[in-house]
């Protein structure tokens, strides 16, 4: 069996369905099934979700695409923006939904799922369509729940039933790319414990090349600092300071390459998850992080998606208790929702990427940023970066192999097959 793991399965072609809100974390999923599950073979008939996938991400497009209506972008709304109650109810969703899934079987063929964001449209689209999918979790399971989650015992019921039934279907894989959302599922229900598959970003095509020594990146999106940070640099540069700060933020259209070319990158979290993050750690660019003093008011935060300190993503399953979770085999001193309280984030934060990633460099206020910044050795981390990469990346690919195998694809089969 550990002989037939280690080899990529060998097929036809793999027609695939893209679905979700996240343009990165979706072509992170894709990209790996490509590069170290089914190869070339891999088509993308569409994906769904997000309208401006294609002009930013043509590698996940059809020919055509950007043209075509996306009913499910029309049905999930903006990304950062609730629906309209009337419009998103569980029934509503569950209809929508099921005429989007009987046109898709109808024009195209589908061999497989991937799937990223919102949950309920992950599990409904695959029941539906009842393909084996592949389910790359990023964001906390109610992130755009049915609007009538809470006040409809029915529609509640039935969303927990949708993860029962994808925890026991044989043709689902799920995995996060965060521990702490790892940790939430498990919360959430019985014997869902995922596995944590880390984004490697091999889709940004570029690596650290420091052609502008002289220039740092500084992203954030953190709605104070968006605007207010890079004044503030100033107040604390002389004019004598070599290094200039390029600001980059979700308006920001520079290439993965030139972003690798800067000295360094400054990254001011506003989530405790970003693949902003594993796209620079995977690029080897040194980063530079506020401490976790300061990084505890930034990822956990009223507004927040992974990281909310209100209580709009923390729901467990019915018979589950909702301080305790379902998992009765670990005990955490905090539930993994309960970020408003400081010993809680002080607690959950270890579990974050930005704990547990090595070679970061940290910093606890502008002056020590402006200090750390020019005694970096920026070669000497990257190399380290590069290797840590290097490690995690077989235990990746050992996941994305060994899932390829258990999407159970009829067009696939293993040279040993022939034995």
């Amino acid at each position: 069996m550990s002989r037939h793991l280690s080899q990529s399965p060998q097929c036809a072609e793999v027609g695939l369905l893209a679905l979700g809100t996240h343009p990165t974390l979706t072509l992170e999923a894709v990209t790996m099934l490509r590069d170290f599950a089914f190869g070339a073979a891999v088509k993308v008939r569409r994906m769904l979700g997000i309208t401006y996938k294609c002009a930013v991400f043509p590698d996940v497009c059809g020919d055509g695409e950007e043209s075509l209506e996306d009913p499910l972008a029309s049905l999930i709304g903006r990304f950062e923006s609730p629906p309209p109650y009337e419009r998103y109810t569980f029934q509503v969703i569950s209809e929508t939904v099921s005429v989007i899934a009987a046109q898709l079987l109808a024009s195209l063929r589908i061999d497989t799922l991937v799937c990223t964001s919102p949950f309920v449209v992950c599990a409904l689209m695959q029941k539906l369509l009842d393909k084996p999918m592949l389910g790359y979790l990023g964001l906390p399971l109610l992130w755009k729940r049915p609007t009538d989650h809470f006040d409809n015992a029915t529609a509640r019921a039935e969303f927990w039933e949708l993860l029962q039934h994808l925890l026991q279907s044989p043709q689902v894989v799920l995995a996060t790319n965060n521990p702490v959302l790892t940790e939430q599922i498990a919360f959430q229900a019985p014997r869902a414990l995922l596995p944590v598959v880390r984004p490697h970003a091999r889709f940004t095509n570029a690596v650290y090349t420091p052609t502008k020594p002289l220039e740092a990146m500084l992203v954030s999106r953190t709605k104070f600092l968006w605007v207010t940070l890079d004044c503030a640099l100033q107040r604390f540069m002389d004019e004598q300071y070599p290094i200039k700060f390029n600001v980059a933020n979700s308006d920001s259209k520079l290439s993965f390459q030139e972003m690798a070319s800067h000295r360094a990158v400054v990254l001011l979290p506003w989530e405790h998850a970003l693949m902003a993050f594993f796209e620079f750690y995977s690029m080897a660019i040194p980063l530079l992080l506020p401490s976790r003093d300061w990084a505890l008011r930034l990822v956990f935060d009223a507004e927040g998606n992974l990281g909310a300190t209100t209580s709009i993503y923390w729901d467990v399953s019915p018979g589950c208790d909702r301080q305790l979770g379902c998992d009765v085999s670990v005990r955490h001193p905090h539930p993994p929702f309960a970020f408003a309280p400081l010993e809680s984030r002080k607690y959950w934060y270890q579990y974050t990427s930005f704990a547990q990633f090595p070679h970061i460099h940290r910093f606890d206020s502008i002056p020590h940023l402006l200090q750390e910044l020019l005694s970096v050795d920026a070669a000497t981390t990257s190399a380290s970066m590069r290797a840590f990469n290097d490690e995690t990346l077989v235990r990746s690919v050992g996941f994305w192999r060994s899932a390829g195998w258990r999407l159970g694809l009829p067009s696939c089969r293993s040279d040993l097959d022939a034995f």
